[in-house]
């Protein structure tokens, strides 16, 4: 038997992954003539740089109309919100400012 060789900079996982999601990265890998793993890879490796994006002025404002609003005992906008919004609300708020 030959040993496998891993390749440099990479590992080996086994994942359980939505049908859907694999599904839709499947489809636009051969729409784009690419291979669905490497967009998968892709889209991976720019979450973290997304999650930490800088707070635009317009998306400061939106969060806190949004919170102003839900203390007024209106319904929590956070509930449905994007993943991005609701970690920019948890952020400090000398994180906001800077």
């Amino acid at each position: 038997m030959v040993p496998i060789l891993p390749t440099k900079g990479k590992t080996r996982i086994t994942s359980h992954i939505d049908s859907t999601v694999l599904d839709a990265f499947r489809a636009e890998a051969e729409r784009v003539g690419t291979g669905y793993q490497t967009m998968m890879n892709d889209a991976l490796k720019a979450f973290p740089s997304q999650a930490e994006a800088p707070v635009t002025e317009s998306v400061l404002r939106r969060v806190i109309r949004e919170e102003v609003a839900d203390t007024d005992g209106q319904a929590n906008p956070q509930a449905d919100a994007p993943r991005s919004v609701v970690l920019l609300c948890q952020r400090p708020a000398a994180a906001l400012l800077s």
